[in-house]
């Protein structure tokens, strides 16, 4: 081999050792970000978790707020009616729907939903 040979070695060496270096920058680099992204995510999904917990725990609590108030209003009436649930529903949807229409809104096949429906069979039995 002579000098030639062996600097034209030396500079293709160079040469892949500079390119794996950057392409080594670059995926470090990558790596760095996607393990950023990663936090972010695990972070973002231990509040939607908390969250959750909470809006159950909430919900968990109105329950049983409202099943002590049927009871409570129950034993004021003297009533034992199982179906003072449904009256009691019944009773908030039209005072919902009387509000509405107050304010001009009107009643709609697209905003009757369910309880318009259960409303309305109510008022039948009535």
């Amino acid at each position: 081999m002579d000098a030639l040979e062996i600097l034209r070695t030396i500079v293709a060496l160079n040469t892949r050792a500079l390119l794996a270096e950057r392409s080594r920058g670059r995926l470090d680099h990558e790596l760095a970000t996607t393990r950023e992204a990663l936090k972010q995510t695990t972070d973002d999904l231990q509040e939607t978790v908390r969250l959750a917990d909470l809006l159950y725990q909430v919900s968990q609590r109105m329950g049983a707020v409202t099943d002590y108030l049927l009871k409570e209003r129950s034993i004021k009436d003297g009533s034992q009616d199982p179906e003072s649930f449904e009256l009691m529903l019944n009773k908030v949807v039209k005072q919902l729907e009387a509000e509405e229409s107050k304010n001009g809104e009107g009643k709609s096949d697209e905003g009757a939903g369910p309880h318009a429906e259960a409303a309305g069979t109510a008022e039948l039995d009535d």
